[in-house]
């Protein structure tokens, strides 16, 4: 853990060695050293997250996730397929690591997690959800503590 809230405040390119740009996008993702997944995974590009809602961008009671919130387990089952349909996948609302203290908050209430490129020098896209909504094109400091849902490379 870094106690910079805002990171190296330097790199666009950390966690995807060809990312040169601050916009999102579904660009192949090239693995670095600095990617915090297992080796074999990679961090997902910083568009992968958008299909979680029926228009790519926050809900809103007019434009729903795309996907069930289990208040059971507290989290979402977002549909792997546009319009509600295919296999869902679980994604728990499993908090934060405070960049401070180290200590861990938000359990049970908010789900972040992050994906590869950077939204300016300080911080990063980030998927952020709450049972009354989906932010896919979330972003905050680079240095927080957030799950990573790695994909395959």
């Amino acid at each position: 853990m870094q106690k910079n809230k805002e990171g190296d405040n330097a790199y666009y390119n950390l966690w995807d060695a060809n990312n040169n740009t601050y916009s999102t996008n579904d660009n192949q993702v090239v693995k670095t050293i600095y990617d915090p997944c297992p080796v074999g995974f990679k961090l997902p590009a910083s568009n992968a997250f958008t299909g979680f809602t029926t228009t790519g961008s926050n809900t809103s009671n007019n434009y729903p996730a795309n996907g069930i919130w289990d208040s059971t387990r507290n989290g979402w089952n977002f549909y792997a397929q546009a319009n509600r349909a295919g296999q869902l996948i679980f994604f728990p609302a499993s908090g934060t690591r405070n960049y401070i203290d180290g200590k861990v908050s938000l359990i049970n209430s908010d789900g972040l997690y992050w994906s590869t490129g950077p939204h300016n020098q300080s911080s990063g896209w980030r998927l952020n959800f709450r049972s009354s909504y989906v932010n896919p094109l979330g972003n905050y400091y680079r240095s927080a503590g957030y799950g990573l849902r790695p994909v395959k490379e």
